[in-house]
């Protein structure tokens, strides 16, 4: 059996030192650690982001419920109230949404003779349109809407003069269901 030669024995401490210096490690914990912050960072804004859009789309649905139950025109049932103050269609709004607090803030009448919305009601004009506006709120997110109410089988609300300076000066013909 032939003997191999050995390696000549190496020594320590000559040339450059094998591993990390402390510098290295320092710079590596820092990168990883500004990654994992900007990380969980991105899951929180996307959480949060999320938790915002519920919110408001809650409300935003609560709105559309309240506002098919308050422009509801059914001649059977007719739940138009004649001078009408916000609390008139509280019934209306009450329980439209488990998630939202819904209620009516504020009605308006049409005044055929200055041709805008008044807060109060004008005699002889009780049976006119009213613009009846609707607030949502779920959790810390409110959202309004403005509904434009007839009363059911009115034969004079065929028609609304347009405004002043709008265009032709014609006749514009309202839509029960339409959001301001």
């Amino acid at each position: 059996m032939q003997q191999l030669p050995l390696d000549p024995p190496q020594q320590l401490g000559t040339g450059h030192d094998v591993g990390a210096t402390f510098i290295e490690v320092l710079v590596s914990i820092v990168l990883l650690g500004t990654a994992g912050i900007a990380v969980l960072s991105a899951l929180a804004a996307s959480a949060t982001g999320a938790a915002v859009q519920r919110e408001v789309s809650t409300a935003q649905a609560a709105l559309a419920s309240a506002a098919d139950a308050v422009i509801d025109v059914d001649a059977a049932d007719d739940n138009y109230a004649l001078c009408a103050s916000p609390h008139s269609y509280d019934p209306l709004v009450a329980g439209s949404s488990p998630d939202a607090t819904v209620s009516v803030t504020r009605v308006e009448f049409w005044n055929s003779t200055t041709q805008t919305y008044q807060p109060s009601c004008v005699s002889g004009e009780a049976d006119r349109l009213q613009r009846i506006t609707l607030t949502a709120t779920d959790g810390d997110h409110t959202a309004s809407l403005a509904v434009v109410k007839r009363r059911a089988g009115s034969p004079t609300l065929n028609t609304v003069p347009a405004a002043p300076n709008a265009g032709d000066g014609g006749m514009v013909t309202p839509t029960p269901h339409s959001g301001l």
